[in-house]
């Protein structure tokens, strides 16, 4: 019993020296080093979830931007198909605003788009074969391009594009075009004009056999 006494005893006694090692309670906490670090983990890991969070904003607001163009298009389409009667659409790239023949209210529904600041139209692209063939006139990088809509809701088949911009006019992105088929109105949005080239080398085939 005595023995058992004296190691219980001997036990505490050095498990009380070693808790008051200083070197012991060195390594129970936490060196300036190592709480350096944790912060600067805590720093990074925000850094970068800021940069995330900036990114889908401007990517939301691309979407919101393209959008508004497609919608502008089929109600123009949709208008002229209910009055029976043909309209124009003019895109003004010095402006920057969309809008139909006629109509001066900037933001008005249904009758004029503005692109908002941060975004710019920066081309517009006639797909048919006829116009192709004129040389300049399948691109216009500035001024009004007018294009005429039937009372069917029919177009000319042609292509917008739109890129983000910063306050002194500098390219934030790559511009992202769409493309809006002429007698469906369906719309196709693409990221490389490479794509934008094959897609109308391709359909200018079944445009000049429909003629």
């Amino acid at each position: 019993m005595n023995c058992r006494v004296k190691h219980l005893a001997a036990l505490c006694l050095h498990t009380s020296s070693r808790a008051m090692n200083p070197a012991n309670r060195h390594r129970a906490g936490f060196t300036l080093i190592e709480l350096s670090i944790v912060l600067l983990l805590i720093a990074v890991t925000a850094t970068i979830t800021m940069v995330s969070l900036g990114s889908f904003a401007s990517q939301s607001r691309m979407e919101d931007v393209l959008s508004s163009i497609e919608s502008f298009d089929h109600l123009s389409r949709q208008q002229a198909l209910r009055s029976e009667r043909s309209t124009q659409i003019v895109i003004d790239l010095d402006e920057q605003t969309i809008r139909q023949a006629g109509s001066n209210r900037v933001g008005a529904s249904g009758s004029s788009l503005r692109i908002p600041s941060g975004f710019r139209l920066v081309s517009v692209r006639l797909l048919e074969l006829d116009d192709l063939k004129q040389g300049d006139r399948d691109r216009v990088g500035d001024g009004q391009f007018t294009l005429a809509c039937s009372p069917l809701g029919y177009t000319a088949s042609y292509a917008v594009s739109v890129r983000r911009e910063n306050g002194n006019g500098v390219a934030t992105s790559t511009s992202v075009w769409i493309v809006f088929a002429g007698l469906t109105g369906h719309s196709q949005r693409i990221t490389n004009e490479e794509q934008l080239n094959a897609l109308v080398e391709s359909i200018q085939p079944g445009i000049a056999a429909a003629r």
